[in-house]
């Protein structure tokens, strides 16, 4: 059994080379986490002989292994997030009054965990996968922004970015221009791109290595979205309950 000392660096090596989406070299996490090389070599080699680490054969570094990816897809994974969420979204459903969506991302797929609909009469009904026309609602372009370049090829070849009105962007180029953007500014917007007359803003949720998992979202008539006053107090409602559900998922 190993010591609590040694369990402890096991975790800090585990939890940096996460966060470093590249990997880390050992003198790199022996500087990072003030850790003796020999020390730290060790357990990386341990960690990659489970399973739990790989080593890149051209730089040497050590990345996330396929082992550790598996067991973060647990069968709760998607029922953990919820449970971190569920208050959280029904608080901002009640604070704004208008449709609100919790989806993740699992396996290529964008998921619909929670939805709170707006207690107005223009909102638009969401079944469970909404992968088919995440490319037109603001909750699945700030997902699609997250897929690696090879998992957003294979989205784009299969779901072929099918019309939903004179603003849905179906040409490939203009929607991964469009995705570059999101990442840059950190949140989403569609204006009646799949329902005309309805516009939505989301926002993203990072688990605790800042990474992307999901994202919350506010369905709204479109007429109010363009007020300006009321399209920053739903930005920051968002990203208020986004913050909060990351610190609960920490």
């Amino acid at each position: 059994m190993p010591t609590v000392s040694t369990a402890s660096k096991v975790m800090d090596i585990l939890e940096a080379i996460a966060a470093h989406g590249d990997g880390l070299g050992t003198r790199d996490l022996s500087r990072r986490l003030d850790m003796n090389v020999a020390t730290v070599h060790n357990i990386a080699k341990t960690l990659e002989q489970r399973g739990f680490l790989r080593q890149n054969p051209q730089n040497k570094r050590f990345e996330i292994g396929s082992r550790l990816m598996l067991m973060s897809r647990h069968s709760q994974y998607l029922n953990a997030l919820l449970n971190a969420s569920k208050s959280l979204v029904q608080q901002v459903a009640l604070s704004l009054n208008e449709s609100i969506m919790l989806v993740a991302l699992d396996h290529e797929h964008v998921i619909n965990l929670q939805y709170i609909p707006g207690s107005g009469a223009l909102r638009v009904a969401e079944p469970e996968d909404v992968t088919e026309f995440a490319h037109c609602t603001a909750t699945g372009k700030l997902m699609l922004s997250q897929m690696s370049k090879e998992d957003l090829l294979r989205y784009l070849d299969h779901y072929k970015l099918k019309n939903h009105t004179p603003t849905t962007l179906t040409r490939r180029n203009d929607l991964v221009k469009e995705l570059n953007q999101i990442r840059k500014k950190g949140f989403s917007l569609s204006c009646d791109e799949l329902c005309e007359g309805v516009s939505a803003l989301a926002v993203p949720i990072t688990d605790p290595w800042g990474k992307v998992i999901a994202a919350i979202g506010a369905g709204v008539p479109t007429l109010r979205m363009n007020q300006t006053a009321y399209r920053k107090k739903i930005l920051e409602t968002l990203t208020k309950a986004a913050t909060d559900i990351s610190s609960n998922l920490a």
